[in-house]
């Protein structure tokens, strides 16, 4: 509960700050410099900046960039498997896989707590198609649209585990 408390605290924009550190730490931990990433990734060199910069970045971009440092797993208490959908191994899992898993957690967490779509995106500061988006796994959504409905859900504590 503290944590949360903690969490409501902290704005969206210092958290992408501490992703984007965190993020120019694993990268330099694991020797792996920027071109190598760029080619690896499919990223442009001025998103990665943005990033490691603490600014705003697609979600998808953030997976991909996870898993140029070996940080893929981070993600697994931050996704819900669809008992619809063929299930594989986290890390044989696509990205976009990730990202369905993680708009279906979002649903699941939303769900759970009996919250309409319109009331978390209301709380969240995104309008519902937005919402709509990232709980179908939308290449399309900010990491910033996701932390601020990590935050609404009370889940933004996760974050702080990259």
């Amino acid at each position: 509960p503290k944590l949360y408390i903690y969490m409501k605290d902290i704005n969206t924009k210092k958290i992408l700050i501490i992703l984007g550190e965190r993020f120019a730490i694993y990268r330099a931990n694991e020797n792996v410099n920027k071109n190598k990433i760029l080619e690896q990734v499919g990223i442009s060199r001025p998103t990665l900046l943005r990033f490691e910069q603490g600014k705003g970045i697609s979600l998808i971009s953030f997976i991909k960039l996870s898993r140029s440092v070996n940080k893929i797993c981070f993600f697994k208490g931050l996704t819900a498997k669809n008992p619809l959908k063929q299930s594989r191994s986290f890390n044989a899992q696509k990205d976009s896989e990730i990202l369905s898993d993680i708009g279906f957690f979002i649903y699941v967490e939303r769900i759970s707590a009996h919250i309409k779509l319109k009331e978390l995106a209301e709380n969240a500061g995104i309008s519902t198609p937005t919402l709509n988006r990232l709980e179908k796994g939308h290449e399309g959504v900010s990491l910033e649209t996701y932390i601020k409905c990590l935050k609404a859900i009370g889940k933004a504590d996760k974050l702080l585990e990259f």
